[in-house]
């Protein structure tokens, strides 16, 4: 059984295809907490689903995590969870980024390559997954250790507007983690204290603010970046000013919900690079279902996915459905 929270149905209610990649990110999946209880607490807003994970090269035990995740599922549902891990040889992509690093085009592009896995084994297999039957994509980081609060994420979803087309939520870290040393940062995890939240996604992002494509191979280091520091003060300040829907081209922010007939109708994919320009992977993804001309994406600040401390478990409740 499922645990007893009660939860709203998805409006429309139907099957939802849940895809992600991740890479090392076993510790965001223990047994009845983090990102896999906040995950199976949120699917039950939905009468059936299909969960694809993507990982390559970890070196930790991801999918001995996922593994053991999908047994404390109930026998019936144990096989709606499938996962492909490949030995690529590659060392993380973000390795290859930063202050001193190389440059923004192989990291986006090796990001469009993995994601397109899913893309073209799940959400475009209409054969498979049949449309009728799963209308929805719910697009997961899956690093997202401290998990979420579902009641407020299912909140989030029944205020969409009437428009929607992908629905991004406002990915946040706390202020010190950015800003500060390691050694405060442990020090700060311990009294549990946040002073301050900002956002952290800004390369996915794209408004009538800021239309323009936000990287090229010239550019220099992307860290530093002049559009990422305005971006994430604009975006900080309107998560703290507003809780309105905010319209975008593109944002992700951790967690994305999509219509998928869009997604179908355009053949839509990622990818990282446009000619000479680098861009974040998500970018070229929405633009695409934008010129689609089916409805309008939103950035749903009232709902923050933190990167940052603060577990979401509810006490007493049971993470096995058993």
């Amino acid at each position: 059984m499922w645990s007893s929270t009660p939860a709203p149905r998805f409006p429309e209610a139907q099957g939802v295809l849940v895809c992600g990649i991740g890479r090392n990110v076993a510790r965001a999946w223990p047994q009845g907490q983090g990102q896999g209880y906040s995950v199976k607490q949120t699917l039950k807003a939905f009468p059936e689903f299909r969960l694809c994970f993507y990982e390559n090269d970890s070196t930790d035990k991801t999918v001995e995590a996922w593994e053991a995740w999908r047994s404390t599922w109930h026998p019936a549902r144990q096989g709606w969870l499938q996962w492909v891990s490949r030995t690529l040889g590659r060392r993380p992509a973000a390795e290859d980024i930063g202050e001193d690093q190389g440059p923004l085009g192989e990291y986006t592009e090796r990001l469009a390559e993995y994601r397109n896995w899913y893309v073209d084994e799940v959400i475009l297999n209409t054969a498979e997954y049949p449309l009728d039957r799963f209308p929805w994509v719910w697009i997961l980081d899956l690093d997202l250790e401290y998990g979420w609060d579902t009641p407020a994420l299912w909140r989030a979803w029944q205020q969409l507007p009437a428009d929607w087309l992908f629905a991004a939520h406002h990915g946040v870290v706390p202020s010190q983690q950015r800003q500060s040393t390691a050694g405060q940062r442990r020090r700060s995890d311990q009294t549990n204290q946040v002073d301050r939240w900002i956002s952290y996604d800004t390369l996915a992002f794209q408004d009538h603010r800021f239309p323009e494509w936000p990287h090229t191979l010239g550019e220099g280091r992307y860290w530093q970046a002049t559009r990422i520091k305005r971006v994430k003060r604009y975006l900080t300040r309107h998560l703290e000013t507003s809780d309105a829907p905010l319209p975008v081209q593109s944002a992700f922010g951790g967690l994305g919900l999509y219509r998928r007939a869009p997604w179908v109708q355009s053949r839509a994919r990622y990818r990282g690079r446009t000619g000479e320009v680098a861009h974040c992977e998500h970018l070229a993804l929405h633009r695409t279902l934008g010129e689609t001309g089916q409805g309008q994406g939103y950035l749903l600040p009232h709902f923050a996915v933190r990167k940052g401390r603060h577990g979401y478990k509810q006490p007493g409740d049971d993470a096995a459905d058993s």
